[in-house]
Parts: structure tokens; C-alpha cells; sequence
């Protein structure tokens, strides 16, 4: 919160606040780009297509710590189209395959 509100809410009162703070300054709070704008300075990553970045990714995994496989959750029942359709998407866009048998023994 800022120093204004604190004191409305009698959370701070300005002679102790002034006692403690040297120097109070105004500032704007930077601001952010709106979506349009982002679109606009970076229209090759909102075509509506998939791609693959360049260059070569390098995952190091540790082989001493062990795989740790969590339950599965259920979705609500008002999600769970919405989440179908998403994930045929990406099965058509050969992000992701479906797995129907567990990938980790238990």
C-alpha cells in the first residue's frame, strides 16, 4: 500500500511517519505494455502457428534424486470440455501425444 492510504487507514500517522522517513518522493509506477502492444512489437509470436525455437537445449537431471509421480486430480465438471478441447489442440499440433499407460513404475 501506499504512504496515503496507510494513513487513511490509520495505519501510519504522518509525525511518526516523518520522524522515520528522511525524504518521501512521488513517483508513476512504471507502465506496462498492453496487450495490443505486444502484439504489435511481436507479431511473429502471435501468427495463430507453432514453431520450434533455435538452438539446442541441454537438460541436466540428477540420477541420485527419484522421480516423484503425483496423483491425479480430478477437473471440475465445468472445465473438463474446455480442457478436452485443449488437449486435442495440442495433440493435433504435435505438441504433446496422449499417454494412456503410467510412465513411471510404482
Amino acid at each position: 500500500m501506499g504512504i496515503d492510504a496507510c494513513c487513511r487507514l490509520d495505519l501510519l500517522r504522518r509525525p511518526i511517519m516523518e520522524e522515520n522517513i528522511c525524504a518521501a518522493h512521488e513517483t508513476t509506477p512504471p507502465r506496462g505494455l498492453t496487450p495490443a502492444e505486444v502484439f504489435a512489437r511481436y507479431p511473429d509470436l502471435f501468427d495463430g502457428s507453432l514453431g520450434c525455437m533455435d538452438g539446442d537445449v541441454n537438460l541436466t537431471v540428477d540420477p541420485t534424486v527419484p522421480p516423484v509421480q503425483m496423483p491425479s486430480r480430478r477437473l471440475p465438471v465445468a472445465m473438463r470440455e474446455q480442457v478436452k478441447e485443449e488437449l486435442d489442440r495440442l495433440v493435433a499440433n504435435g505438441v504433446t501425444t496422449p499417454v494412456t499407460v503410467p510412465t513411471i513404475a510404482g
